[in-house]
């Protein structure tokens, strides 16, 4: 079987310092600013019964109901936090923020 995939193209993240002025949380946060937390970015989701979960192969493509030009999620402790979009860094993904939810 052949599946033809078309890449995309995702916009140069700036990287030299420019960021908004107002911050993700605008609260004091001395007592707990040093824990660490784990921040979850959902690309896109899908939803398929299990047959076909399990009938899947390596190199097939699960296709996303999301699009390419939509949001990505930022989610911390399983609670959506921010919203954004997909930027690439060099050879990398980053994610800006654009919402705070």
């Amino acid at each position: 079987m052949t599946v033809e995939v078309n890449s995309i193209s995702l916009q140069e993240a700036e990287t030299n310092g420019q960021r908004g002025d107002n911050p993700l949380v605008d609260r004091n946060v001395d007592l707990i600013g040093h824990i660490n937390v784990q921040v979850r970015v959902e690309v896109g989701h899908i939803e398929m019964n299990v047959e076909d979960f399990f009938a899947a192969k390596s190199g097939d493509v699960l296709k996303m109901e999301q699009g390419l030009d939509e949001p990505v999620t930022l989610w911390i402790d399983e609670k959506p936090v921010a919203r954004g979009r997909l930027v690439a860094i060099d050879d990398n993904f980053g994610v800006q923020i654009t919402e705070i939810t």
